[in-house]
């Protein structure tokens, strides 16, 4: 809580607040949460067969499948419809294209 207070992530009504605030009825008490990713490798995913129900990919090592722990955007499936929009499969967002 002190961290957040300190680094002005923690704000009452839109402005500063801190441990000794009073709060009233009716204020918005908002604590802004930072989360930041790992990288992957920015190797491009390699289509290797395309078929009417079936992707056949290459996918870098350290590139994981699904969101899962820490990664929410840095994940094949949100990955894909960006740099292949071509195929049509949504706009990721943990759905798919099916």
């Amino acid at each position: 809580l002190q961290e957040a207070v300190a680094a002005g992530r923690l704000t009452l009504n839109g402005g500063p607040c801190g441990a000794e605030t009073v709060f009233r009825h009716g204020d918005r008490l908002v604590h802004e949460v930072v989360r930041t990713e790992p990288s992957v490798p920015a190797a491009p995913i390699g289509l290797l067969l395309e078929a009417d129900d079936l992707l056949v990919l290459h996918k870098p090592a350290g590139v994981p499948v699904h969101h899962a722990g820490r990664y929410r955007r840095n994940t094949l499936v949100e990955i894909l419809p960006h740099e292949r929009p071509d195929l049509n499969l949504g706009g990721g967002g943990g759905g798919g294209g099916g």
